[in-house]
């Protein structure tokens, strides 16, 4: 993560909040957070949150991984997030398809 100049994490929704998984990373990465140990290789970086759900609540998760990211000294972040109301791509409307 030091050498790259983008950071992307992506995540379903589970609980209307980031997997488990994905929680348990940034978790131990705690220690770099600011408040902590910051790291001036972070200050640079630029941090994507992404998230595509079934229904609503993408916007909570992609909100959550930019906070811990800002923790982390980020300091320029984007959220994409696709609710496509539906629970198979089948189902997925046509005009959601093409975005």
């Amino acid at each position: 993560m030091v050498a790259s100049d983008v950071l992307i994490f992506d995540s379903p929704k589970y609980c209307y909040e980031m997997s488990g998984q994905l929680k348990t990373l940034f978790d131990h990465y705690g220690y770099i957070w600011m408040s902590h140990r910051p790291r001036k290789e972070m200050f640079t970086k630029i941090g994507v949150g992404i998230s595509t759900v079934a229904g609503g609540g993408a916007k909570k998760v992609t909100k959550s991984i930019t906070k811990q990211l800002m923790w982390w000294g980020i300091g320029k972040m984007y959220q994409l997030l696709f609710n496509v109301n539906a629970s198979s791509w089948k189902d997925v409307k046509e005009k959601k398809k093409q975005n």
